[in-house]
C-alpha cells in the first residue's frame, strides 16, 4: 500500500477542501489563495484526493483546473462533515 502524504489537516487544508467541496473545480491560483503551496497540491494529487484536468473552450486558452476524485469526495465528507458538490465542468 502506498504511503499517505496528507496525515494532518491544517486550517489552510480545511479552507481549500471546503472550497473544492463547494465548487468541485478550482484553479491552482485559487488553491494558492486558500493557503496551499504547490508541494501540498502535489501531495493531494499523489494521495488521489484531487486530479488535474485541462479545460478548453473554443476561442479561449487552455485552462488547468483541479477537481475532486471519488476518494477526495469521501475524504471531504468524512473529515469536514459536508456533502461535496460533483461538478461536471469548471
Amino acid at each position: 500500500m502506498a504511503r499517505q502524504r496528507i496525515t494532518t489537516i491544517y486550517p489552510r487544508d480545511v479552507r481549500a477542501l471546503r472550497a473544492l467541496g463547494s465548487c468541485g473545480h478550482l484553479t491552482a491560483e485559487q488553491l494558492r489563495e486558500a493557503g496551499l503551496r504547490d508541494k501540498r497540491i502535489a501531495s493531494y494529487q499523489k494521495d488521489g484526493l484531487i486530479e488535474r484536468v485541462h479545460f478548453s473552450r473554443p476561442g479561449a486558452r487552455d485552462q488547468v483546473c483541479y477537481r475532486t476524485t471519488a476518494h477526495g469526495r469521501d475524504f471531504i465528507s468524512e473529515h469536514l462533515s459536508m456533502r461535496p458538490y460533483v461538478a461536471q465542468s469548471p
